[in-house]
């Protein structure tokens, strides 16, 4: 919902991990985009709210950060490219499209890295794939987000991932028609109505 301002307020619409990771900014559909994540703490904030892994690691990696500054600036960049690679991989499939060769290279570079850490784990009597995440790795939270975007693009039905028609944000699109078109119905979904009403009254002034 691309009205949200901060990090601590922002919803998560997108129906995965890797989505709502890939709409951490406010509008895509604007020429100057605003940032969420704009330092490597807001990115921990993010990991908090998401609340996919242990507080004591996102601690660590939070101390980590302020003892390290030019590392956590470093990994940051590196999030943001990854997060940008995900957008575009994802905004070609909503849009019916082939991702771009490049975009699905570096994305397989990204995965396979994060799949090294990847270990099997008995939750509840059931198998589970885990991320091993090592000490101090302040890229580790978003090889879990690249094993969900792998999770979503080989599970997910393709036609079930959407762009939002006002914001560009991403999500699964699970109502029983199909036929969601924003990320939040709430607000986007009201926000573009208002404007098509706003432009059909002057239309009509005008005429």
């Amino acid at each position: 919902m691309a009205h949200q301002n901060t990090i601590e307020t922002i919803q998560f619409d997108g129906g995965a991990l890797c989505l709502d990771f890939i709409n951490t900014v406010r509008n895509r559909k604007v020429p100057v985009m605003h940032n969420y994540l704009a330092t490597y703490q807001s990115f921990i904030i993010w990991c908090r709210r998401i609340n996919a892994w242990p507080e004591e690691l996102l601690h660590t990696l939070w101390a980590y950060s302020q003892a390290h500054p030019e590392k956590a600036e470093l990994a940051l960049q590196s999030i943001l490219a990854t997060r940008e690679n995900m957008y575009a991989l994802f905004s070609a499939i909503a849009a019916e499209s082939t991702p771009d060769s490049t975009e699905l290279k570096n994305f397989n570079h990204y995965l396979s890295n994060a799949l090294t850490q990847a270990m099997l784990n008995f939750d509840n009597h059931s198998l589970k794939v885990e991320i091993n995440i090592w000490e101090n790795d302040l890229e580790g939270p978003v090889k879990t987000v690249l094993y969900s975007a792998f999770q979503t693009l080989t599970q997910a039905n393709p036609k079930k991932i959407k762009e939002c028609a006002e914001c560009g944000w991403l999500f699964l699109d699970t109502t029983k028609n199909g036929k969601r078109q924003w990320c939040n119905p709430g607000y986007c979904g009201s926000t573009s109505k208002a404007r098509r009403y706003y432009h059909r009254k002057k239309e009509k002034e005008q005429n």
